[in-house]
């Protein structure tokens, strides 16, 4: 036969060794999980734009490069005029990979402070669980 007095006790030494309320736990996790795939999307989202920015532009200098200069026109001339746009465009190439470098950067730091936040949560649920079973 079970006794329920051996039951009890068994589970109040289970509840010492585990402090930790399992729902508690998974509400927790989902939670972060939850954080996790909106960061991540929304990191995604912004790597995908800039890709596309980046290729457009790209697809633009090298369309540039086989257009003819005028015949009319001064070479001299058309040559600085096609050195100063290829300059400019360089120039946006080089911000639309500087921003594609902070969205990853930013996406690091971002998932370093929800694992952060989400430990510290965690540790601090524990001793409160803890605090709370012991007295």
């Amino acid at each position: 036969m079970v006794d329920p007095a051996k039951v009890t006790t068994e589970m109040a030494a289970i509840r010492t060794d585990l402090p930790l309320h399992l729902v508690d736990a998974q509400k927790q996790a989902a939670k972060f999980f939850s954080d996790f795939n909106e960061l991540t999307s929304k990191t995604l989202r912004g790597i995908l734009e800039s890709q596309t920015e980046l290729l457009r532009l790209e697809a633009s200098q090298a369309a540039k490069a086989f257009v003819l200069p005028k015949t009319d026109e001064d070479p001299g001339a058309a040559l600085s005029s096609y050195f100063d746009a290829w300059h400019a465009q360089t120039d946006r190439v080089v911000d639309q990979t500087r921003q594609l470098a902070d969205v990853w950067r930013n996406y690091g730091w971002s998932l370093l402070s929800l694992c952060a936040c989400n430990y510290r949560k965690g540790l601090v649920d524990i001793e409160a669980s803890t605090t709370a079973d012991r007295h």
